[in-house]
């Protein structure tokens, strides 16, 4: 199967009003799925969480991205920084979730890395002719922090994270998002593949039928006029016309 025909897609392109939803199979087709993790996830700057949530020196956490194990750890000068998951001796996984540490340490032979991915320790090593221990660090993932959201980038010559956001900083100023701490945070997983979940939150056609009781007084008034950003994002803004309030389900619990 040929998953870039052109003619799969011409009804995707067409203008808003004319537009056919992308076909079936790009939902469920492993292969497709495959060719996003490496062509979309691979390529792009990805959001992975709040710098606030690593705040001192040797907090780290462990994720990946489009396949790649991750670990993201503030170092002794206070710097963010993402490595490749793996020990550059046997490929051993590294760390597992989150924590704080002085150092990184394999636990398969005992190879130890400074927090910004030197080689620290090396056991057994001493008789290793030519072995260059500078040339063994960690592999180096590149990491950016814009308006306190961490970002990593897999491709080496992908554009800089400031040009690859564009406008994000200046359209959202007004939030003050570098300000914002996350004081709580919880994880769902969700049965779908993850074009589903984006195109639903982005759109208000729902919202009288499954949030009924909630925000079904939201006017919608469709066609929604779509916001032109100059950067790889998108937005979607809602007036808030009965205030802005919610309740964390823990304390609404009790």
């Amino acid at each position: 199967m040929n998953l870039l025909r052109p003619d799969s897609f011409d009804k995707v392109l067409l203008p808003n009003a004319e537009a056919h939803c992308l076909p079936a199979w790009c939902y469920s087709d492993e292969e497709f799925f495959e060719l996003e993790r490496k062509a979309v996830f691979g390529r792009a700057w990805v959001g992975v969480g709040r710098q606030e949530l690593l705040g001192k020196r040797g907090d780290y956490r462990t994720l990946e991205v489009a396949g790649t194990p991750i670990i993201i750890v503030r170092g002794e000068d206070n710097e963010l920084r993402a490595f490749s998951n793996a020990c550059r001796h046997r490929g051993m996984r590294l760390l597992e979730g989150e924590g704080s540490c002085n150092a990184i340490a394999c636990p398969f032979h005992g190879w130890k890395y400074k927090l910004n991915g030197d080689l620290l320790g090396v056991p057994h090593m001493e008789q290793a002719v030519g072995f260059d221990r500078k040339a063994f660090g960690l592999t180096s993932v590149r990491l950016g922090v814009s308006d306190g959201f961490i970002f990593v980038c897999l491709d080496p010559d992908q554009v800089s994270l400031t040009e690859w956001l564009g406008d994000f900083s200046e359209r959202h100023a007004p939030y003050g998002f570098e300000h914002l701490r996350c004081t709580w945070q919880t994880t769902y997983e969700v049965a779908c593949n993850w074009k589903p979940f984006v195109e639903v939150f982005m759109e208000y056609y729902h919202l009288k039928w499954v949030h009924a009781g909630t925000f079904d007084s939201i006017d919608y008034k469709p066609p929604i006029p779509h916001e032109v950003t100059t950067g790889n994002y998108t937005t979607v803004f809602g007036f808030h016309n009965e205030g802005s309030a919610a309740v964390i389900e823990a304390d609404a619990a009790g």
